[in-house]
C-alpha cells in the first residue's frame, strides 16, 4: 500500500514538469483575452499588471494585441499600441548585445518615442568617448548606428529639422563611413529641402551606395543646378558608366560651372581617356573650380600628354589652382616622366614651387626607380634644380635605402656626395640605425666643415663617438 502509494507522488511530481505541445505557443488563449480586458480595468495597478504580464509573453499575444488596438476602450487601445509596437520593431530591428547591454529599453525607448525623440536616442546612443573622440562611448556596431538611423528615418525624416538630418548624414560618414544606413540616407534624396537632398547625393557618394544610383540618376532632370552637380559627382564617384554619354556632354557645358566642374571630376573618377584634349582645353578656364577639378581629373587619368600644359599654367596660377595642378603632378610622376617635369619646372622657374608635388610624386616610384632619375639632377647646374631634388631625395630615404645612399658617398660628383651625406645623418638623427652605418658616417666626419659637425652629433648619439677618437 505505501509503495503504491509512493510511486503515484513520484508520478505526480514528475507531471508537474512535463511540457505539453500546446505550451510551446505561450499562454492559453482564455488568458490573454483576459489580461488584453484587464487593460481597462479600473484599477490602476491591475492595468499595469496586465500590460506587464503581456509584455512578458511578447510574440505569442501579438495577434490579440493587434486586434485589441481595435477596441472601443482608449485605455486598451493605447496600452495595446505600447505593447505591441516594440514587437514589432524586434521583428523588423535587430540590436546588437553591446547595445542592448548599455540600453536595455532601446525598444521600448523607440516605440514610446516620435521621430524628434528618436534623434536624440540616436545622438545618445553614438556618442564620443570623453578621452578619444575617435571611439563611441558604447560598445556598439555599425549596424546598430544604420539600424537606429532607420528608425529615424522611417517616416522619411518627418518631424526633424534640417539641421538634425544633416547631423545624421555627419554620423554616418564621420571617421568610418557606415555603407548599411544608405537604404536609409536614399530617403533623403526626395526631401523638400534642396540643401538636404543635395547633401544626401553627397552622403551616398560618400557610402559608396551602388544601390542609390537608379535613384540619383533621375536627379540628373532636376531643375536645381546644384543638385545635377552632386549628382553627376556622385555618379562617377560610384562608377556609374551608363552615365557616361550624359556627363560627356556636360562637359562641353558652357553656362553652368559647377556642372561643368562636377562633370570634368567623374570623367576623372571613370577613367574616360577620350575626355583628355577637352580636360586640356579646360585647364584654361576662367572658373577656378573648372580647372582644380581638371587638373584633378587628368591626375586620376594618368594623363601624361598633359604635363606640358599643367606646368604651364602652374607659374601663373593662384594658390588654389597650385594645389590642385600639384596634386595631378604627384600622380603623373614616372620614371620616364621625372626628367621632363623638373625641365619643364626649371625653364619656368618654379622648381622650388613643386618640391612638395614632387616628392610625393617620387615616393610612389621608390628609391630604386626614382634616384637614378634624381642624380643628375642634384648635380643641375641651377640651384633651384638642385634644392628640389634634395629635397624630393630627403622625403624618399628610409632605412631601406642606406644600402642605395652609401653607394653614393663616393660619387664622383661632390654635389651628389653632400646632398646625400646631409640626408644620411638626418635619417640616422630620426631613425634606428644598424651599426654597419657607423663606419660611413666617420667617413662624412673627415670631410671637415658642417659635415664633421653634424657628422660627430650623430656618432654622439649612437654611441660611437669614443670609438672615433
Amino acid at each position: 500500500m505505501i509503495k503504491r502509494f509512493l510511486v503515484s507522488i513520484i508520478l505526480c511530481a514528475l507531471c508537474a514538469f512535463v511540457v505539453y505541445p500546446e505550451d510551446k505557443a505561450g499562454p492559453p488563449a482564455d488568458r490573454i483575452k483576459d489580461l488584453i480586458k484587464q487593460l481597462g480595468n479600473d484599477d490602476w495597478q491591475t492595468r499595469e499588471n496586465a500590460q506587464k504580464a503581456l509584455e512578458e509573453i511578447g510574440e505569442p499575444a501579438e495577434a490579440a494585441l493587434t486586434e485589441a488596438t481595435k477596441s472601443p476602450d482608449p485605455e486598451v487601445r493605447h496600452r495595446a499600441l505600447v505593447i505591441l509596437n516594440p514587437l514589432i520593431m524586434k521583428k523588423r530591428v535587430k540590436f546588437s548585445d553591446g547595445l542592448l547591454q548599455s540600453f536595455p529599453n532601446i525598444y521600448n525607448d523607440l516605440a514610446a518615442s516620435d521621430t524628434a525623440g528618436k534623434f536624440k536616442l540616436l545622438q545618445k546612443v553614438t556618442a564620443r568617448n570623453e578621452h578619444n573622440g575617435y571611439h563611441y562611448k558604447y560598445n556598439i556596431t555599425n549596424q546598430d548606428i544604420a539600424n537606429l538611423v532607420g528608425e529615424v528615418l522611417l517616416e522619411g525624416g518627418k518631424g526633424l529639422t534640417t539641421d538634425d538630418k544633416k547631423a545624421i548624414m555627419e554620423i554616418v560618414t564621420q571617421d568610418t563611413p557606415i555603407p548599411e544606413a544608405a537604404p536609409h540616407i536614399m530617403k533623403l534624396l526626395t526631401d523638400d529641402a534642396s540643401r538636404i537632398r543635395n547633401e544626401a547625393i553627397e552622403t551616398l557618394g560618400k557610402l559608396g551606395a551602388r544601390e542609390a544610383i537608379p535613384e540619383i540618376r533621375k536627379l540628373l532632370d532636376s531643375h536645381d543646378k546644384a543638385t545635377i552637380a552632386n549628382a553627376v559627382s556622385a555618379l562617377g564617384i560610384l562608377g556609374d558608366k551608363e552615365s557616361i554619354p550624359f556627363i560627356m556632354d556636360l562637359l562641353s557645358d558652357l553656362t553652368e560651372n559647377s556642372i561643368k566642374a562636377a562633370a570634368a571630376g567623374a570623367v576623372g573618377k571613370l577613367g574616360i581617356k577620350k575626355a583628355v584634349p577637352q580636360l586640356i582645353k579646360l585647364l584654361g578656364d576662367e572658373n577656378s573650380n573648372v580647372c582644380m577639378s581638371d587638373a584633378r581629373a587628368l591626375g586620376d587619368l594618368e594623363a601624361t600628354e598633359a604635363i606640358p600644359e599643367l606646368m604651364k599654367i602652374y607659374k601663373g596660377a593662384d594658390y588654389s589652382r597650385q594645389y590642385s595642378i600639384g596634386e595631378a603632378i604627384a600622380k603623373l610622376v614616372t620614371k620616364e616622366t621625372l626628367p621632363q617635369i623638373m625641365k619643364l619646372a626649371k625653364e619656368a622657374g618654379i622648381a622650388k614651387n613643386i618640391t612638395y608635388s614632387l616628392s610625393r610624386g617620387i615616393n610612389q616610384l621608390g628609391i630604386e626607380k626614382a634616384l637614378p632619375e634624381l642624380i643628375p639632377l642634384l648635380k643641375d647646374e641651377d640651384e633651384d634644380t638642385r634644392w628640389t631634388a634634395n629635397k624630393a631625395l630627403g622625403s624618399l630615404i628610409s632605412i631601406k635605402g642606406i644600402p642605395e645612399l652609401v653607394k653614393l658617398l663616393k660619387h664622383e660628383n661632390a654635389e651628389v656626395r653632400g646632398f646625400v651625406a646631409i640626408e644620411l645623418v638626418e635619417l640616422c638623427q630620426k631613425d634606428r640605425i644598424p651599426k654597419e652605418v657607423i663606419e660611413d658616417i666617420k667617413l662624412i666626419e673627415k670631410w671637415g666643415g658642417s659635415y664633421e659637425s653634424r657628422a660627430r652629433s650623430v656618432l654622439k648619439e649612437l654611441g660611437a663617438e669614443e670609438k672615433n677618437k
